[in-house]
């Protein structure tokens, strides 16, 4: 799947304000209850080329109150069910993406932001039975930073840059407490026999 996305202050929109992904996933079901996956997403940032090798597996037990999904190294989530409306769960969610600054520092014209965040947290989800889910996280960001730069790598990895001879231009944020409030809508998609 062809993923092109514009990553941008938006003050301006020019050529280095657009990137474009790419992600190839493959899924091995055992049963409706097991499967498991493999694949690997890459995108233009712009710091370089990166490439995030993809594992995942999915697991509902056999009376489905428990359901784990691992998408690594990009999500988790297991969730255990408490009858019909309620649900508590683990999540964990972790992102590297760059955006062109148009806005210029000096004479610069490369200079980019790299976010990186890793969060992880609990929730209590109830379901009205119309469809309509409220959900309430609270957790904590792990390593979360915003960095400008204006050099490239070679090529990365998570966790890995090829020669990052970059210079950090902006303070580091430090870690902090999340809490999030979210509303949304789940459609059933079971065919009722």
């Amino acid at each position: 799947m062809l993923l092109p996305k514009i990553s941008s202050d938006f003050k301006q929109i020019g050529s280095k304000d657009f990137q474009l992904g790419t992600v190839v996933l493959m899924k091995y079901e055992k049963s409706n209850h097991f499967n498991h996956r493999f694949g690997a997403y890459t995108n233009t940032e712009l710091f370089g080329q990166f490439l995030v090798p993809i594992f995942g597996l999915y697991y509902l037990s056999p009376s489905e109150e428990l359901e784990l999904k691992l998408l690594l190294p990009l999500a988790g989530n297991l969730n255990y069910s408490i009858g019909n409306s309620v649900s508590l769960g683990v999540n964990f969610k972790g992102q590297i993406r760059s955006y062109n600054l148009n806005s210029r520092y000096g004479n610069e014209d490369s200079r980019y932001i790299s976010r990186s965040t890793n969060e992880a947290s609990a929730y209590f989800n109830y379901s009205l039975k119309n469809g309509l889910n409220l959900r309430v996280h609270i957790g904590r960001s792990i390593g979360r930073n915003f960095r400008v730069y204006d050099e490239k790598v070679t090529f990365a990895i998570p966790l890995v840059y090829f020669r990052d001879r970059r210079n950090q231009l902006n303070a580091d944020f430090s870690d902090s407490w999340l809490f999030q409030l979210s509303a949304f809508y789940r459609f059933n998609l079971k065919s009722k026999s």
